[in-house]
C-alpha cells in the first residue's frame, strides 16, 4: 500500500471513530457531517471523498457489529423446534448484545424511524439479510411462502431490536421484563409456523440478563 493509500485509509478510520463518538454523545439523528468531520480533524469535502452520506457512514458503524449479530442470530437458528422458554432465554442473549454494541444498535434503531427513505430502506434490507440466516426455520417453506417468511422474521427482529433499544436507551417503562416476555410470545409463535400447532408451555422465567 502506498503512502497516499495509507493516509486515505487512516482518514477514513478517523471519520468512523469520530462518528462512533458523536453518535454515542448526541445520537445519529442529531449528528451532523460537520461535527463528525471536525472531530476527525478534517472537513466536509474530505468526508464526501469517503462516504456518500451520513446514512452511508452509519451503515459502516453497524457493519462493525455484524459478526456479533450473526453469532446471536445463528444461535436462534439452532433452536430448530424451540419451546417458549428457549426463545425467552435467547432474548437474554439479544439484550446482552444490545448493551455490548450500544452505539451500533442505537444507530440502527434511529435509522428505522428516520424520515430519510435511504435510512429506512437500509434498515429493512439489513433486517431481511439477518432473517435469511434462519435457514432451519425458512426451510419449512417454499416459493412465495418462503419469501413471506423472510419478511415476517425480519419484521419480528426489527420489532425486537426497536423494543429492546427503547427499554435500554430511552427509558421506556415496562413492568420488570414484561417486554421480553411479550417478545418471546411473538417470536415463539413466528418460529413455530410450519410446525404442527401446539399449546404454548407455561412461562417458566429464565434468569434475567446480567447488566453491564
Amino acid at each position: 500500500m502506498s503512502l497516499r493509500e495509507t493516509y486515505k485509509q487512516l482518514t477514513r478510520e478517523r471519520l468512523i471513530d469520530a462518528a462512533l463518538e458523536i453518535f454515542d454523545e448526541i445520537g445519529f439523528s442529531n449528528a451532523t457531517i460537520e461535527q463528525i468531520a471536525n472531530r476527525a480533524g478534517t472537513n466536509r469535502t474530505t468526508f464526501y471523498l469517503h462516504f456518500k452520506s451520513k446514512v452511508d457512514l452509519a451503515s459502516i458503524v453497524i457493519l462493525r457489529a455484524e459478526p456479533d449479530i450473526q453469532e446471536v442470530m445463528l444461535a436462534l437458528n439452532a433452536l430448530v423446534n424451540p419451546t417458549w422458554r428457549d426463545v425467552r432465554l435467547w432474548l437474554n442473549q439479544w439484550v446482552a448484545l444490545t448493551r455490548k454494541q450500544k452505539v451500533a444498535f442505537d444507530v440502527g434503531s434511529q435509522l428505522m424511524t428516520s424520515a430519510d427513505p435511504d435510512a429506512s430502506a437500509s434498515y429493512l434490507e439489513r433486517g431481511r439479510r439477518f432473517a435469511s440466516l434462519l435457514t432451519n426455520h425458512l426451510d419449512r417453506f417454499e416459493g412465495k411462502a418462503r419469501k413471506a417468511a423472510v419478511t415476517r422474521y425480519a419484521l419480528l427482529m426489527m420489532m425486537t431490536h426497536q423494543t429492546v433499544c427503547n427499554k435500554e436507551f430511552r427509558s421506556c417503562q415496562f413492568d420488570d421484563d414484561e417486554h421480553l416476555d411479550l417478545l418471546a410470545d411473538m417470536l415463539w409463535t413466528g418460529l413455530s409456523m410450519g410446525i404442527e400447532a401446539r399449546k404454548a408451555p407455561a412461562r417458566a422465567k429464565p434468569p434475567a440478563p446480567v447488566k453491564a
